[in-house]
């Protein structure tokens, strides 16, 4: 077995792993992702200089800052208000 199929094996384990993980549900989606980026920089399928340039673009930052905004929302209660009003208007 050459080395490239070692790697394709290990690469094919880890897509299992993460896809059972998901589906699974007890950890975070998140946490999840960042594993299997870390597993794949240490088998060498990813260089390392270039393992988190994707975090640097522009909708990643922004996907970022509406979950974080929507997970403030929900948190202080503002979804549930509305959430609640529109309940009202709907009957």
């Amino acid at each position: 077995m050459s080395d490239a199929h070692i790697l394709q094996f290990g690469l094919a384990l880890m897509l299992v792993w993460a896809t059972f993980m998901f589906l699974w549900g007890r950890l975070r989606y998140d946490l999840i992702a960042m594993l299997a980026l870390l597993g794949a920089v240490f088998m060498g399928a990813v260089d390392p200089k270039a393992a988190f340039d994707g975090f640097a673009d522009k909708a990643v930052v922004t996907v970022a800052l509406v979950l974080l905004i929507s997970k403030s929302l929900q948190q202080s209660g503002v979804i549930d208000l509305v959430g609640r009003q529109l309940a009202r208007f709907a009957q």
